[in-house]
């Protein structure tokens, strides 16, 4: 992720944080690739998009439909849980 890289690279860092990541990282030893997956893990949670809901439609009664509109339903609130969780890690 280039973001990622371009973040490990840096140095004029503001963000407490991340300057103390780096910094420590060097002096204790810890592996490019732990860092890299770390600094990966930031930015796709930083990055990340909400998704849209899945509209339902309006229609017809019938055991079917309902079905499907209970499907929908409860995608929709899978959808609504990992978009409060992704807004809670920024």
């Amino acid at each position: 992720m280039i973001a990622a890289r371009k973040l490990s690279e840096g140095t004029n860092i503001d963000g407490y944080g991340i300057k103390f990541l780096l910094e420590t990282c060097k002096l204790i030893g810890i592996a490019d690739n732990v860092l890299m997956a770390v600094l990966e893990a930031i930015c796709a949670i930083h990055y990340h998009q909400p998704k849209e809901l899945i509209e339902i439609p309006e229609g017809e009664e019938g055991e079917q439909n309902d079905e499907q509109r209970d499907r929908m339903a409860e995608q929709n609130e899978e959808i609504e849980k990992q978009n409060e969780l992704f807004t809670k890690l920024k």
